[in-house]
């Protein structure tokens, strides 16, 4: 009998990319007082890997290896036993996750925001259109 291991999506992970109070709903939830931008979830690990995400954006792989002191096939298995998705493809999707969350509440300008969530202002823009189908200007247009 194969059971297989309790997965996470970094959707269900990301909140916001800057610390905020909870919600009443939240804290009755048990979230601490300071949401610290991501939904503390039961792994320690995974937690501490959102906390340098959220400080560093957008980065190899090796990068967030070496801050973690492990090989980088170590962090690719655990991230891929945690989120059933490739460590690549689930930092891509957190960050666009942060990007989006500052489009939609703050002026900062595209190039900024890219910054901000470790891509060049043309990295971001491809990375909005291979996974949205839309611009960085356009998605903001839409959601704010």
């Amino acid at each position: 009998m194969s059971k297989k291991y309790p997965t996470v999506s970094a959707k269900e992970l990301f909140i916001c990319i800057n610390p905020r109070h909870a919600t009443e709903e939240e804290r009755w939830q048990g979230l601490p007082a300071i949401i610290p931008g991501y939904r503390p979830c039961a792994d320690a690990f995974l937690n501490h890997l959102l906390s340098l995400i959220h400080r560093y954006g957008n980065k190899e792989a090796s990068f967030y290896a070496e801050k973690l002191e492990l090989e980088t096939k170590d962090l690719n298995s655990v991230v891929y036993v945690l989120t059933d998705t490739r460590f690549a493809e689930f930092l891509v999707e957190y960050s666009l996750l942060m990007a989006c969350d500052l489009l939609a509440h703050t002026d900062m300008d595209i190039k900024t925001v890219a910054s901000r969530c470790g891509y060049s202002r043309s990295g971001l823009f491809r990375a909005f259109i291979r996974n949205y189908r839309i611009s960085p200007t356009r998605w903001r247009l839409r959601h704010r």
